[in-house]
């Protein structure tokens, strides 16, 4: 089992990412995320809406434990790397312990697998841009027109 997270950067912080979603599983993250930003439509989190006109970026990252373990266990860590450094007397430099890390930090301690599940601006992966793109090909057009004439033809009798 893993669990996928939400971060996102935003007209109000463009170059931070905060957490607005995490403990997600693959179908809540197609329900709550992908879904709405493919078609272009607001994401709801938290109480709050982040319309996709405003997205700056959006990251989708995994970890195989819950948001809080991981982060929990990314501060042990990183506090017992402080205790090797602070173990030598002859430094003369004392590192102060990190307390935790916030939900923000996901990105730090997890897998960014954001191109797995979208792959595009937000508005560029509904029916719509399927359809669209069905029926831009030169192939499909082509062969829908000739298909037409013969119709209108038939329906005006000059077959």
């Amino acid at each position: 089992m893993f669990f996928l997270h939400i971060l996102i950067s935003n007209a109000e912080k463009s170059d931070t990412f905060h957490c607005i979603l995490h403990d997600l599983n693959e179908s809540e993250l197609r329900d709550k995320v992908t879904r709405p930003y493919k078609r272009g439509k607001a994401i709801v989190a938290g109480g709050r809406i982040y319309p996709a006109s405003e997205l700056r970026g959006l990251k989708i990252i995994r970890t195989e434990v819950p948001a809080e373990s991981a982060l929990t266990a990314a501060a042990n860590e990183f506090n017992k790397d402080l205790e090797v450094m602070n173990s030598d007397p002859s430094s003369g430099v004392v590192f102060m312990p990190l307390l935790g890390y916030g939900f923000d930090q996901l990105s730090e301690v997890g897998s960014d697998v954001t191109k797995t599940y979208i792959n595009g601006a937000p508005g560029e992966g509904g029916i719509g841009s399927a359809i669209n793109a069905l029926f831009s090909h030169p192939w499909v057009s082509g062969i829908g027109t000739a298909v037409l004439a013969a119709a209108i033809a038939a329906w005006l009798k000059l077959a």
